[in-house]
């Protein structure tokens, strides 16, 4: 029996493929339109405004749709998360797994949220990130 009642947490790989057409579009709307919560960083909004941004700068975007998905963002579904992972978890983690610093974040945060919310996940695109949030349970499916 599956819960289908969604307990996720988006790092920016995630939320970035429901707003730019990329391979894991498909996926991205189909977790996005589960019932349930679905948790976003403070560090992964400012990943994602900084992509967005980029993209704009660079023509790729135009400046009114760049807004548009930077305002998109910080709109419901999303629950707004100001905190991050304890110290102790991050150097765990560090020592454990061959991640980059926002990486090593996120997995560190959505580890530390379990402690709190049993059953979250960490949805991510990002192979080396989900391997790792693969080892610790935490993959979204």
């Amino acid at each position: 029996m599956t819960d289908d009642r969604a307990l996720l947490y988006w790092d920016a790989s995630a939320i970035l493929s429901l707003l730019f057409n990329d391979v894991h579009a498909t996926l991205a709307k189909r977790q996005f339109r589960r019932t349930g919560k679905h948790l976003l960083s403070s560090l992964a909004r400012a990943e994602c405004a900084s992509v967005i941004a980029r993209a704009v700068r660079s023509g790729e975007m135009a400046v009114a749709l760049g807004e548009r998905a930077i305002e998109s963002i910080a709109r419901t579904p999303w629950l707004a998360l100001a905190d991050g992972p304890a110290a102790a978890t991050l150097r765990v983690l560090a020592r454990r797994y061959p991640l980059r610093g926002a990486d090593l974040w996120h997995l560190a945060l959505a580890l530390d949220l379990g402690e709190s919310l049993p059953g979250v996940r960490l949805l991510t695109f990002d192979s080396v990130l989900g391997a790792a949030a693969r080892a610790e349970g935490l993959a979204a499916e």
